[in-house]
């Protein structure tokens, strides 16, 4: 079964090891119009592009988890008086800084581990990282 090959693992392990230096070229490429996938002989191109685009879902809602918090940091620093809202700033600092540490370890233990080779045959990728391929992506891929 393609989906549990070893190159298909290791794709995807490399879609968190690596972050968007990976799985952005592979999405772009994808997405493109002219673009296509010839069928590859080892390796489940859908499972890769879809663990590909949970990657990048997940990068999209953490980056807002950041961007409210520091809009939350920048409204307590104008509304509260001064004395106060360095200490409220700095809570919302070590919140997004432990809102980005929670991501990485989530990435570098959690979901890695599932891809090492005596755990990948008891796990379902499709399932555990499911993200609605775009359209142009899914006519990509081979039949």
């Amino acid at each position: 079964m393609l989906s549990q090959s070893q190159t298909t693992r290791l794709f995807c392990a490399s879609t968190f090891l690596l972050g968007a230096r990976f799985w952005r070229p592979i999405l772009q490429y994808l997405e493109g119009e002219n673009h296509g996938v010839s069928p590859e002989t080892g390796v489940d191109m859908e499972v890769v592009a879809q663990v590909c685009e949970y990657a990048r879902a997940r990068e999209k809602r953490f980056e807002n988890y950041l961007f409210i918090s520091g809009l939350a940091a920048l409204l307590v620093w104008l509304a509260i008086p001064l004395a106060i809202s360095g200490v409220a700033v700095a809570l919302l600092i070590v919140a997004a800084t432990a809102i980005y540490f929670l991501k990485t370890y989530q990435e570098r233990r959690t979901f890695v581990s599932r891809f090492r080779k005596n755990e990948f045959a008891r796990f379902n990728p499709e399932k555990e990282f499911h993200a609605k391929l775009k359209p142009a992506v899914k006519s990509a891929l081979p039949a």
